[in-house]
């Protein structure tokens, strides 16, 4: 039986599927996201949203990287891909066909939020020190975040002895 109101993602096996269902209408979300944020924080947006994803990362942790993927999605951030798995290095692609709807290059989104996010669950399932940055690239008419995680053994804390 066809639905009275048919969603373009409800499409069996979709991960989109999970995107749907937001509580509030994108469009407040990316008001709020968009222009909201940058007119409040200014010049220190990304370094804020950055530190912001890493704390709400502590707060969410997922067990693993196929709960994060979840999550994710979930958080209405997109679908997160794994594209390259080195133990120094871990890349991701974050893809959404709501990234078009942001209007992205006009309002110079940040996707701050979710690589500290991203960075800081990696850092704790990992148990290393991690720093991450992204890039948004736009592929034939498609929005792609680039997310890079740089991993390394946590440095051990030394005290400062001095002597006087």
């Amino acid at each position: 039986m066809k639905k009275l109101f048919d969603h373009p993602y409800d499409i069996a096996g979709n991960n989109l599927v999970k995107m749907k269902g937001q509580a509030i209408p994108l469009i407040s979300y990316h008001l709020i996201r968009d222009q909201l944020l940058p007119m409040i924080t200014g010049e220190y947006q990304s370094i804020i949203l950055y530190w912001a994803g890493r704390n709400l990362a502590r707060q969410f942790m997922p067990p693993n990287v196929d709960s994060l993927v979840n999550q994710f999605l979930e958080f209405g951030w997109g679908e997160l891909m794994l594209e390259q798995n080195q133990p120094r290095l871990k890349k991701f692609r974050l893809a959404s066909p709501f990234f078009n709807q942001r209007q992205i290059e006009k309002n110079q989104s940040t996707f701050s939020l979710e690589c500290g996010f991203l960075t800081e669950v990696l850092a704790q399932l990992e148990n290393k020190d991690a720093e991450g940055e992204y890039k948004v690239v736009n592929k034939q008419q498609e929005i792609i975040v680039e997310i890079q995680v740089y991993l390394e053994e946590k440095q051990e804390k030394k005290k400062g002895i001095s002597s006087a």
